[in-house]
């Protein structure tokens, strides 16, 4: 996460740092692994007011799951409740990985029309791919 930078406002451009209250979170989601070695959370909620850095946030977790978790072929995925607001931590992502040289050199971004197929790959010397992706509640419902 040091290596990324913030992609808007007036922090655009800078390094993304964690204030203390996020790392208190990346500290209770990642920093907790059961006696078998697994994390102790695979799924959490987090709820943030307004104005926050929630999608910074979410884009760079994203990107450490998908990209610096070390897991083979994994699949991330970013679910929210329309198109308009799935995309909006995935696009932050993807500047992420625009803005990271080391990111830009890993990490292929694969966009189309239909923005809940928007995916980012990363291919690394292995050859394993892995995927983040956009999902909305309407992808699911007829």
């Amino acid at each position: 996460m040091q290596s990324l930078c913030h992609t808007k406002g007036t922090w655009a451009g800078k390094p993304f740092e964690l204030i203390d209250w996020q790392e208190q979170i990346i500290r209770d989601i990642f920093g907790i692994l059961k006696p078998n070695g697994y994390r102790q959370f695979n799924t959490t909620y987090i709820e943030m007011p307004k104005e926050q850095g929630k999608s910074e946030l979410a884009a760079a977790i994203a990107l450490l799951l998908t990209c610096g978790d070390g897991e083979e072929r994994a699949e991330v995925y970013g679910c929210a409740a329309d198109r308009n607001q799935a995309t909006i931590a995935f696009d932050v992502a993807v500047d992420m990985v625009r803005f990271c040289p080391a990111l830009s050199k890993r990490v292929k971004i694969l966009e189309s029309q239909k923005r809940s197929s928007t995916c980012l790959h990363e291919v690394p010397a292995r050859c394993s791919l892995r995927t983040l992706r956009t999902s909305t509640a309407s992808t699911h419902t007829a």
